[in-house]
């Protein structure tokens, strides 16, 4: 997903004027294809799809805005540090968390048991 999300901010920025193609990331990864044609871009704009029909389903989509205009600026600093942080770690490993765990529990299950 990290990947995808960078060339959407590469293709944003050549749109600009910005030559990106330049750039060792890109060189490496290039910009080929569109959102439409690369398996990631067609996975996030699914993943987006399922979130919003499963907030139609339950009828809980609601427009508000934080009581303290401080949450929006933490929200946008937190977003950033962990973007950036998935981009240096070269992908989200919350995956990696969770199937560790459930590794961990079923490998020291009998260690465990008295």
């Amino acid at each position: 997903m990290t990947g995808e999300f960078t060339r959407w901010g590469g293709e944003i920025l050549e749109s600009m004027g910005v030559n990106v193609l330049d750039w060792g990331y890109y060189k490496i990864i290039g910009l080929d294809g569109t959102i439409f044609s690369r398996i990631d871009g067609l996975m996030i704009l699914g993943m987006f799809a399922g979130c919003i029909a499963a907030e139609l389903w339950a009828n809980n989509i609601k427009i508000r805005m934080p009581q303290n205009r401080i949450r929006i600026v933490q929200a946008l600093i937190g977003g950033a540090l962990a973007g950036f942080g998935a981009r240096l770690a070269m992908g989200c490993n919350l995956a990696s968390l969770f199937t560790g765990m459930v590794f961990l529990s079923f490998h020291y299950m009998p260690s465990f048991l008295p």
